[in-house]
């Protein structure tokens, strides 16, 4: 629900505010007045390719705000918190801003935001109904959801889409295998020459090291000898072990008058303990007293040829050993591959029979909603002045399974007699468009999850009964959400619960725009003057039967 909208500096508009209701809000003003304008702040919060020129004179940029209360939409909810938005009191902001350069920038609940966040947002928010609108129903993808929600069908759809989704996933996994086998095939050669190398090499992870260093004893091991047979000859004279071992038998002892002393005690027992383990560990270094030349030669061979395979896949130790390792597995996927992608496609098998059971359940349910579509916007549509014209839904059939089902619904209007049917996409008309539209969201008034519609133009070229209907239609939908419709006609003004006025006025030399919001003896102006004599108080004496027959 929009509860206010803010514009600065947009084309004739300096600033405006105005708050709507609940119910049907009516916005009503003289041509050249500033609506279109409006409508055009509108778009731009829908993401509409922002034109400078809309810029007003004189200005660095221009600003649009619109405060929303959001309802109960989990999709609504779940796309702010990706975004970042945080809700005030259940109520969120949309901002866009234009530069006179053409920068754009959005901001959706006091955060930074891209056009296509703005453009998810507002299409749960709102639906602008009008020329040149880019209304969710005219396009076609969305026809088939459309008629899921009309037969209140949401959990057969969506269990269809998770079936759908399974065998989709199988086959891909399934046509996956097959290419990776028939990779592999193409390079078995070559990848059993590869492992032949290295199964002959038989790499360990860390051999390099322990070669490079066996190596580097070996080339030292006359030097290593002489210095560790003088540190057996320092560690083997058992003097400073005694000496230890004295010293700390003597401190536990003076520790019972010195308690201070037990450190002195343990720290020297601690050292003999040390002492003790460096001359086990000097015993227990092998350092060979005579060198194997052939040895050092065997040693260097193998570590060159380790070099020259790492050299050769580009990588090291550890890459030879994963790159084994991940051979192996590549032939045995080609071994393998065509009995197990045989044995996915038996799964996709019977998960397409599933999708399609579901799929055409999916596809009766949609058919039977249509019958009833067709029937209620056919006649409303004769009520709201457009004579002989009819409204269908055309099921296209699909080569598979689609994510909507098996068939794609796509809704056609016959404007007259003999015209021929033609997509909703392709009505030119404004005025049109806005009553088919008024048709279609009058059958889907409880299916339909956007809060506020935004009809333009949709009593053109109407009057009388018609505009009477018009008018009915209007509030009928209104019940339990918000519309807002821009209308020349006092039939369709009277029967509002909220009436908003656009109006011009010039100060300064310069001529701006303002929206308000009219009290009871204001309205009876504007529908005066929507009338046509405003100062007939004839006129306006109807002004206020209108009044109060409608509210």
């Amino acid at each position: 629900m929009l509860l206010e909208i803010s514009i600065r500096d947009l084309a004739i508009f300096s600033f405006a505010q105005a708050e709507f209701a609940l119910g049907l809000n009516v916005l009503t003003g003289e041509t050249g007045a500033g609506k279109t304008v409006f409508l055009s702040a509108l778009r731009l919060l829908q993401g509409a390719r922002a034109e400078t020129d809309l810029v007003r004179r004189g200005a660095e940029k221009a600003l649009v705000q619109a405060r929303f209360r959001v309802g109960d939409d989990s999709r609504l909810r779940e796309r702010l918190e990706e975004i970042g938005a945080e809700l005030e009191d259940g109520e969120i902001l949309l901002s866009r801003e234009i530069s006179l350069q053409g920068r754009s920038r959005v901001r959706i609940g006091g955060v930074q935001a891209s056009l296509k966040d703005l453009q998810a947002v507002s299409r749960r928010l709102f639906d602008l109904h009008g020329q040149h609108a880019e209304q969710r129903l005219f396009d076609d993808d969305n026809h088939a959801r459309v008629l899921v929600s009309l037969a209140d069908a949401g959990a057969l759809l969506s269990s269809y889409r998770d079936s759908w989704r399974d065998w989709r996933s199988l086959l891909a996994q399934a046509q996956a295998c097959r290419e990776r086998a028939d990779e592999i095939a193409r390079d078995r050669e070559h990848i059993e020459f590869q492992l032949k190398d290295l199964d002959d090499l038989k790499p360990k992870a860390g051999e390099d090291v322990d070669l490079e260093a066996r190596l580097s004893v070996l080339s030292q091991a006359g030097r290593i000898a002489e210095d560790m047979e003088q540190i057996r000859r320092i560690l083997s004279t058992d003097s400073f072990e005694k000496s230890l071992s004295q010293a700390s038998r003597l401190a536990t002892k003076l520790a019972v008058l010195h308690p201070v002393l037990q450190g002195v005690a343990d720290s020297a027992e601690q050292a003999r303990t040390a002492f003790l383990a460096a001359l086990q560990a000097v015993d227990g270094v092998d350092v060979p007293s005579e060198v194997d030349p052939a040895e050092i030669d065997r040693l260097n061979a193998r570590l060159a040829r380790i070099q020259r395979l790492c050299a050769r896949h580009r990588t090291d130790l550890a890459g030879l050993v994963a790159l084994r390792d991940d051979l192996k597995r590549r032939l045995l996927d080609a071994d393998d591959g065509p009995a197990e992608a045989a044995r996915l496609e038996s799964r996709a098998k019977d998960a397409l029979a599933e999708t399609r059971r579901k799929a055409l359940e999916l596809l009766r349910v949609q058919r039977e909603a249509a019958v009833a579509l067709d029937t209620d916007v056919t006649a409303r549509l004769q009520a709201l002045g457009m004579d002989g014209a009819a409204f269908r839904t055309r099921f296209q059939d699909l080569d598979e399974c689609g994510r909507d089902g098996l068939a794609k619904a796509v809704f056609e209007l016959c404007p007259n007699p003999g015209e021929g049917w033609r997509d909703l996409a392709e009505i030119a008309s404004g005025g049109e468009a806005s009553r088919i539209m008024l048709a279609i969201e009058s059958c889907l008034a409880n299916a339909d999850p956007v809060g506020l519609l935004v009809f333009d133009e949709v009593d053109a070229g109407l009057s009388g009964t018609v505009a009477h209907a018009v008018g009915g239609s209007l509030r009928d939908l209104s019940e339990g959400r918000q519309i807002v419709a821009i209308t020349h006609l006092h039939q369709v003004a009277a029967v509002a619960g909220a009436h908003l006025v656009i109006g011009k006025k010039t100060e300064q030399g310069r001529t701006f725009s303002e929206v308000r919001r009219l009290d009871r003896e204001e309205r009876v102006d504007e529908l005066s003057r929507m009338l046509g004599r405003p100062e007939d108080p004839t006129v306006r004496a109807h002004a206020i039967s209108l009044l109060e027959e409608t509210n």
